[in-house]
């Protein structure tokens, strides 16, 4: 494409950041602008492009699917100029990427195992973030890792770990008014639900093939932790993985499973997700192939 036919890099800029946000208001305080010049020099963008970037209602500012696809070329872009100058100022030893991950993989898994990568990649600054939106690569993150069955339309994904999922409780309801022997039991008790996992309580009790459990009910999370917690503490019983997330609770006795260590679950696994203009960086390469091995040389590869 000849220059002359590129928009005007500052309106670039300011898309950049307006969608990142999806906020002309947080756009203009990052860039000590009003909103108004904000909307300004993004009306005078699509105009030239002749496509609308955002929706405006009542609800605030989203990006169009356009716009979406668009944002995520202008930010690779730009992250290839700024990885240019650096080289050109002789400060291309640093690149940074952010990775999200789901708060308790983070803390379980990954967090313990960061010191190596580290060390051994001095020149990647790297940042880990829980505020993950799955399959939405437009604000800032560059990979995530997330629980999901891999299904991530336009997204590559690598699988790291895949799970045992079974029921957990605390031991006083093994000594409870109703002692849990056999699933068939669960409906004497509380069901804990956990919203961060693929699978769920009627998936479970219909692949053991167990009826006359009202699945639906009970308390809701949107962490593994506290669903964990609030099983230890006696609430009820929580549906997660044996091998990861409950481990520590396990070995601790804050919690048992009462029928077994359960099954691997065909149902989802931990993923490394990615857009395609993040695949080509040379920094994510050195950070995909660290997971894996890590994956690979852990007790659930």
């Amino acid at each position: 494409m000849p220059l002359r036919r590129l928009p005007p890099l500052n309106a670039l800029r300011i898309f950049e950041s307006a969608g990142r946000h999806e906020s002309f208001a947080k756009a203009a305080e990052e860039l000590h602008l009003t909103p108004s010049a904000i909307s300004h020099q993004i009306r005078t963008l699509e105009e030239h492009l002749g496509v609308a970037l955002f929706q405006r209602g009542r609800r605030g500012l989203t990006l169009t699917e356009a716009g979406r696809a668009y944002l995520r070329t202008v930010r690779s872009a730009f992250q290839q100029i700024a990885e240019a100058t650096l080289k050109l100022q002789g400060e291309s030893e640093i690149e940074t990427l952010t990775l999200g991950a789901v708060t308790s993989f983070a803390n379980v898994w990954l967090a313990p195992r960061l010191g190596s990568f580290v060390k051994s990649h001095p020149s990647i600054d790297l940042r880990v973030t829980s505020q993950v939106r799955p399959a939405d690569f437009d604000h800032g993150l560059d990979a995530a890792i997330l629980y999901g069955a891999g299904d991530w339309p336009a997204l590559q994904a690598d699988e790291l770990l895949r799970v045992s999922i079974a029921p957990l409780c605390s031991p006083a309801l093994l000594k409870g008014e109703h002692p849990l022997e056999k699933p068939e039991d669960l409906r004497f008790h509380t069901l804990i639900h956990n919203d961060n996992k693929l699978l769920s309580w009627s998936a479970w009790l219909q692949a053991n093939g167990v009826d006359g459990v009202a699945s639906h009910r009970g308390p809701r999370f949107d962490r593994s932790t506290l669903a964990l917690d609030a099983a230890a503490q006696g609430l009820g019983v929580a549906l997660d993985d044996t091998d990861l997330l409950a481990r520590s609770y396990l070995e601790s006795g804050r919690l048992v499973a009462p029928f077994g260590p359960g099954a691997r679950s065909e149902a989802g696994a931990y993923w490394l997700v990615y857009p395609a203009t993040t695949a080509t960086r040379p920094a994510f390469t050195a950070l995909r192939n660290w997971l894996l091995a890590e994956a690979r040389g852990s007790a659930l590869a």
